[in-house]
C-alpha cells in the first residue's frame, strides 16, 4: 500500500515538474521573426546573412529568424503592408515610396550602404563621355522606379534632359545586361557590387557616376519594421538589427572569407569578388544613425523626379521609431 503511494507520488511530482519545465521553456523559447531584404542575391544581403548564420548571431540573441529574400522592393513593401514580414531592410526611396502610400512601417537604424550606381556601358561601347548618352536606350529595372529616378539625375546633372534619353525598363541585372550585350539598350543603370564579375572581366565601364552628383548628406537604405510588430515589440526588433550589425562587421573584419562566400553563393569569379568586398564598395563605415537632413534630401530627390508627390510624404518625425539610432 505505502509503495503503491509513493509510487503515485512520485508520478505526480514528475507530472508537475514537467508542466512547470514546459512552461520555463517556453517562456525562454526563441523568439520567432520574419525578415526580409528586397533583393534576394544582392552581394551585401548575401553576405550579412551567411555571416549571421555562421556564427549563429541571431541564436544568441534568443530570436529564431526566416530571412526571405524578394525579387524587388515593391513585392516586399506590399508583403510588409500585410503582415507577412515582421521587419525588413530597404533601398529609402522604396522605404519613403511605400510611407506615402500609407505603408504602416516604421525606420530604426541606418543601413550602412553607399549609392554607389553608375550608368554603364560596354568597355568597347562608341560612349566616352557622360554627354554621349544623348539620343540613347538606358535600360532600367521598370520606368517607374529608383533607378530611373537615379538615371534621369545623372542626365540633367551633366546637362541633358529627360528627352534626351530613353529609359526601358528591362528587369533586373542578367536582365539589363542581357540587353546591353544584345545592343538592346546603350547603358543600363546599377549598383557597382553587382556588376563586379563584368567589370573584373573588363566587359563593362561606367560612363555617368551617379553618386558623384546626389545630395549631401544622403542615406541610401535603412532598417524597417511593421509599426503592430514593433508596438508590441521593440526588443526583439532591436536585437533583429543588432544581429545584422554584428553580420556586417564580421563580412566587414573577414574580406578574405566575403570572397569566399561571393564565389560559393553568387558563383563570383576569384577576381570579381575580390573587386566586390574591397574597401568601402559593400559595407562602408557611414554609422548606423539616421540623419534627418540626408532623409530630407532623399524626399526632396524624390519629389523633384516625379516618383513622389509632397503632399503624400508624412512628416519625417512619424517615419521613426524613436530609438538610440533615430533620435
Amino acid at each position: 500500500m505505502y509503495s503503491r503511494m509513493i509510487t503515485a507520488t512520485l508520478l505526480a511530482l514528475l507530472v508537475i515538474t514537467g508542466v512547470m519545465l514546459s512552461l520555463v521553456l517556453e517562456g525562454i523559447a526563441a523568439e520567432k521573426v520574419r525578415f526580409a531584404d528586397p533583393f534576394k542575391w544582392a552581394p551585401p544581403y548575401v553576405l550579412a546573412r551567411e555571416a549571421i548564420e555562421e556564427n549563429n548571431y541571431w541564436e544568441k540573441l534568443g530570436l529564431q529568424v526566416e530571412w526571405i529574400g524578394f525579387r524587388g522592393g515593391a513585392d516586399m513593401h506590399r508583403a510588409l503592408s500585410a503582415g507577412a514580414i515582421d521587419v525588413a531592410l530597404s533601398g529609402t526611396t522604396g522605404i519613403i515610396f511605400a510611407l506615402a502610400g500609407g505603408a504602416p512601417e516604421l525606420m530604426v537604424a541606418r543601413w550602412e550602404s553607399a549609392p554607389n550606381y553608375s550608368i554603364w556601358v560596354l568597355t568597347n561601347s562608341p560612349l566616352r563621355k557622360p554627354r554621349d548618352i544623348k539620343g540613347r536606350k538606358v535600360g532600367v529595372f521598370r520606368v517607374a522606379s529608383t533607378t530611373t529616378a537615379y538615371g534621369l539625375l545623372a542626365i540633367k546633372r551633366v546637362g541633358l534632359t529627360e528627352k534626351d534619353v530613353k529609359f526601358i525598363g528591362v528587369g533586373g541585372q542578367p536582365e539589363r545586361v542581357a540587353a546591353l550585350k544584345a545592343g538592346a539598350i546603350d547603358g543600363f543603370v546599377q549598383a557597382y557590387s553587382s556588376n563586379a564579375n563584368l567589370i573584373a572581366k573588363g566587359e563593362i565601364r561606367p560612363l555617368i557616376n551617379i553618386g558623384n552628383y546626389l545630395p549631401k548628406p544622403w542615406i541610401h537604405g535603412a532598417y524597417l519594421a511593421h509599426k503592430d510588430f514593433i508596438g508590441k515589440k521593440p526588443e526583439v526588433v532591436m536585437k533583429t538589427v543588432k544581429g545584422i550589425f554584428q553580420g556586417i562587421d564580421f563580412a566587414r573584419a573577414n574580406r578574405a572569407w566575403a570572397a569566399r562566400t561571393l564565389v560559393a553563393k553568387l558563383r563570383f569569379t576569384p577576381a570579381g569578388a575580390k573587386l566586390a568586398v574591397a574597401e568601402g564598395i559593400l559595407y562602408p563605415k557611414l554609422g548606423k544613425k539616421i540623419n534627418r537632413k540626408a532623409l530630407q534630401n532623399v524626399i526632396n530627390f524624390m519629389v523633384e523626379y516625379g516618383i513622389v508627390k509632397r503632399e503624400r510624404v508624412p512628416p519625417i518625425d512619424s517615419m521613426l521609431y524613436p530609438s538610440e539610432f533615430t533620435r
